[in-house]
């Protein structure tokens, strides 16, 4: 019997030439331990677990500190296995949308590169408005599977802040500069163009609403044929622009810019439409607007949805291709929530903010794993099980377990052993281990 199932192993084939033959093993014994390890996921718990792999707890240490692969290269392969797995089953990738969000993960200052105090984001820790720890940028793929959207990671990416930078930037004169927030999420965005070599879409929250990550895109869109459509919503208090200035009566100087409004007072001003989008499993039909404005600070004009949902704070969507339909946006926007539950999958299944080392390489390196391998079991669950909609990583735990144990068992024994016999046997073992 196998350790791994031969699905689990048509992965890993795929994924074998970004590593040495001795550094393959690891690879795969980290891809079983991370998933079967309850608890924290420390290196001797993974190692532990991995009694398939005949190598001692430092080789785990060194294949992330000082083994020689790359990061990129076995993104690519994972991206090319993900497309070609995902059309196997029907699911479509032609159109290609990303989700980009971030996260916080609590470090103590110290050894740690990157390390300073953030703000604490809404939903990380409500007693806390401020914490110390890496802030951390991850980009994953979006694809519809049945009646909602799944994401699969592509990309982690470690971001600068300002009191300990993790990232310099050299211009062509040699002037070096901190990295901003928005050179961090711009640098994933050009590397996912490089993968996919053609154009995207991607989908973030209200916070990317901002000239610092809208603008570089327009100017980068002006330029090349591959070009980048992003989504996300606007605060309800936002203010917004015509694109043609008022005509002029004779008196004053003439207006250079369009007359400003809010943009909540449009529902009042524009006629309304009706669009039924999908969102969440259900067919809704929504009311709203939708206008192409110029908003503050940005040079291109953008698409405005304003949904009416009966309040004083309206739903704002922001599209920057005025072309794109409006339940195209609504329906995309939707989607982005699926990235935040594949931050929670990262989190508490394969124990992404645990990582305790302190070479930069090393836990830069685990992030990418840890996002890599966590979509991993997530398309093998999908392909697995194609008709349980909800995936659950605890059940795949224990099936993955039972499975480690049985082969432990079968291996030790004589080729001419009576393995029946030890069924009663080997499901009290299997019911108290896993």
């Amino acid at each position: 019997m196998e350790i791994f199932p031969e699905l689990l192993l048509i992965y890993f084939d795929s994924m074998r030439p970004c590593f040495s033959r001795y550094s393959a093993p690891l690879f795969e014994g980290y891809a079983f331990g991370i998933l079967l390890c309850n608890g924290r996921k420390c290196m001797k718990r993974i190692a532990g677990l991995c009694w398939f792999v005949d190598r001692h707890l430092n080789s785990f240490e060194r294949f992330l500190a000082d083994h020689q692969w790359s990061s990129s290269e076995l993104t690519k392969c994972w991206y090319r296995l993900l497309i070609k797995r995902l059309s196997k089953l029907g699911i479509s990738t032609s159109q290609k949308v990303f989700a980009i969000d971030t996260t916080l993960v609590q470090k103590v200052k110290g050894r740690m590169l990157g390390v300073q105090k953030w703000s604490a984001h809404p939903g990380d820790n409500k007693a806390e408005k401020r914490i110390i720890g890496h802030h951390w940028a991850i980009l994953g793929l979006l694809v519809r599977f049945g009646d909602r959207y799944l994401c699969f990671g592509l990309f982690t990416r470690l971001i600068s802040g300002k009191l300990n930078p993790a990232e310099m930037i050299v211009d062509a004169n040699g002037a070096c500069q901190i990295a901003t927030f928005w050179d961090s999420i711009h640098a994933m965005i050009w590397q996912t163009l490089t993968l996919t070599e053609t154009s995207i879409t991607v989908v973030c929250d209200a916070y990317f609403s901002k000239k610092g990550f809208l603008n570089p895109i327009g100017y980068h869109n002006e330029s090349s044929a591959n070009k980048v459509t992003v989504i996300t919503r606007m605060r309800w208090d936002a203010v917004c622009r015509e694109l043609e200035p008022p005509e002029y009566k004779g008196k004053g100087r003439p207006s250079t810019q369009g007359r400003e409004s809010t943009v909540r007072s449009l529902l009042k001003t524009e006629p309304l439409q009706k669009w039924k989008v999908w969102l969440y499993g259900k067919e809704h039909e929504l009311n709203g607007v939708s206008v192409v404005r110029k908003i503050r600070n940005v040079h291109n004009p953008v698409k405005l949805v304003i949904v009416d949902n009966h309040t004083s704070k309206p739903i704002i969507f922001l599209c920057s291709d005025v072309h794109q339909e409006e339940e195209h946006i609504i329906e995309l926007y939707g989607a982005r929530f699926s990235i935040e539950f594949l931050i929670r999958e990262m989190k508490s299944e394969m124990g992404f903010s645990q990582y305790q080392c302190y070479s930069t390489i090393a836990f830069m390196r685990f992030a990418q794993l840890c996002t890599i391998i966590t979509s991993m079991w997530k398309l093998f669950h999908i392909e697995t099980y194609p008709q349980q909609q909800e995936i659950r990583f605890s059940s795949l735990r224990t099936s993955m377990k039972r499975r480690s144990i049985r082969t432990a068992f079968s291996r030790s024994l004589p080729d001419d052993a009576e393995f029946k016999k030890l069924e009663p046997l080997m499901e009290t073992v299997l019911r108290n281990a896993a």
